[in-house]
């Protein structure tokens, strides 16, 4: 993590936006709960809270870069506009796993995340840690 400063704060921010503002809504517990009030659907309640968590993430991430576009060019390619990965990038990827789950149309709802992702999945120490590779997996 970079030491000190505003983007710490940013690469926080995105790592708590995710971290606390949508995993937790899609637990299963919480979804379990939303639809025994027979109220609304929990894959419907799901997206919803995904969709909204990642548009919110990808403009923040789209305002890192044009914040550090006048010093790096375009050099920044991970999400906290860093250089390498960070903790947001290690929050994002299984967030995205999810969001596939759920349906969430991750094309128009934030493309820029998806470049991200691409980015990660080429280091091999991430890519080996996708939920699909895990001893559990149920694919």
């Amino acid at each position: 993590m970079r030491s000190g400063g505003f983007p710490s704060l940013q690469l926080l921010q995105i790592s708590e936006i995710i971290n606390s503002g949508i995993q937790p809504l899609q637990n299963l517990s919480v979804l379990k709960a939303i639809s025994s009030n027979g109220q609304m659907d929990s894959k419907d309640w799901a997206h919803k809270a995904i969709s909204k968590g990642l548009e919110a993430v990808e403009v923040l991430a789209l305002q890192i870069l044009e914040e550090l576009k006048e010093d790096r060019g375009n050099d920044s390619v991970y999400l906290a506009g860093t250089r390498e990965p960070t903790m947001a990038d290690a929050c994002l990827i299984p967030q995205l796993y999810n969001a596939r789950r759920y349906d969430v149309d991750l094309a128009t709802t934030c493309p820029h995340l998806l470049e991200v992702e691409k980015r990660c999945n080429k280091l091999e120490w991430i890519a080996s840690c996708h939920a699909n590779l895990q001893s559990d997996a149920q694919v």
